[in-house]
């Protein structure tokens, strides 16, 4: 039952939904209509008039009165065992033979885990024509994934594990859809958008191939390792203010700190700055960052200082 003023429906779950969601908005428009046409036509046919003061006296129709109890249960009924039936489908869909992506939501971004131990941030490949199936938690508070084209929503609960089953059949290939958390979970909720993309087997296996080797290095791993540890959360990487200074046009720039002096921000004193907070505290902000001493190997450092460096 296509329509033009809904989301796109890019599984045939999605497309049951509608039509689900299009007979009870029907039935209820005729519900609706009839009651009012009645209401108005009883008021009208009944009102008091010079001749009738005192009006007719009704005392009710056994018939009438099951016969509109019985129609709405049944219908009611009815829709509730077809949701539940859609709802159980939804859940349990592509339970065969499915590819398995793990899904961890933070503080505002979402961690897409692939079997070969690749990761990407904010971008969730899945291959063409397989069932897949999402396992869904949350490394801090309360989010909800999201995928408005495909009609699922599940929440991102903190130490427990939910799942969702993606029949990618109808998915075209190279096509982005949005994936947007909808459940409020801080200042930056809004932001915490990722995108899904449909790849042939050939693209999936190079994405998976490309994403492996760039998450154990370079820029990529850098913005997993910053939303990791939740450097995110304080600095913005779109020129915003947050708690500490925008990571954006940050590299290079000659910051001026709250003693009076003046640093370039190179290689040399981002890892001061991670290592020591205190030691160097930029001008406006409080000195509210933790150390980081020993906490990050070599590699890491690098590869974050390369995520900064990349947002001009």
């Amino acid at each position: 039952m296509p329509t033009n003023w809904m989301p796109e429906s890019i599984t045939q779950l999605a497309k049951q939904t509608d039509s689900l969601f299009l007979v009870m908005l029907a039935t209820t428009v005729v519900a609706f209509v009839l009651v009012e046409f009645l209401l108005i036509f009883f008021l009208l046919k009944y009102r008091r008039t010079k001749k009738n003061q005192q009006g007719l006296a009704v005392h009710g129709n056994t018939r009438l009165e099951i016969i509109w109890t019985l129609v709405p249960a049944i219908i009611l009924v009815g829709f509730g065992i077809y949701s539940t039936q859609l709802t159980y489908n939804i859940q349990t869909a592509s339970a065969n033979d499915a590819y398995e992506i793990q899904v961890t939501g933070r503080k505002w971004s979402w961690e897409f885990t692939y079997p070969n131990g690749a990761s990407t941030i904010n971008e969730l490949h899945v291959p063409q024509g397989k069932n897949v199936v999402l396992k869904i938690t949350s490394a801090d508070v309360i989010h909800s994934f999201w995928l408005p084209d495909a009609r699922i929503k599940q929440d991102a609960v903190p130490g427990r594990l939910t799942e969702i089953h993606l029949t990618n059949t109808q998915l075209e290939p190279g096509k982005t859809y949005r994936v947007i958390c909808a459940e409020y979970c801080g200042a930056d909720h809004t932001n915490m958008l990722a995108k899904l993309q449909s790849d042939t087997p050939a693209d999936f296996e190079k994405f998976l191939a490309d994403a492996k080797k760039a998450s154990e290095e370079g820029p990529q791993a850098g913005q997993k390792l910053a939303t990791q540890f939740g450097c995110l959360g304080c600095h913005a990487i779109d020129g915003s203010t947050k708690v500490g200074p925008s990571w954006k046009g940050l590299y290079g720039k000659d910051q001026k700190l709250t003693n009076g002096s003046t640093v370039k921000v190179d290689d040399k004193f981002i890892e001061q700055v991670i290592n020591n907070p205190s030691s160097a505290v930029p001008e406006g902000f409080q000195p509210t960052m933790p150390p980081f001493a020993g906490k990050l190997d070599d590699k890491q450092m690098k590869s974050i200082i390369e995520y900064m460096k990349t947002l001009k």
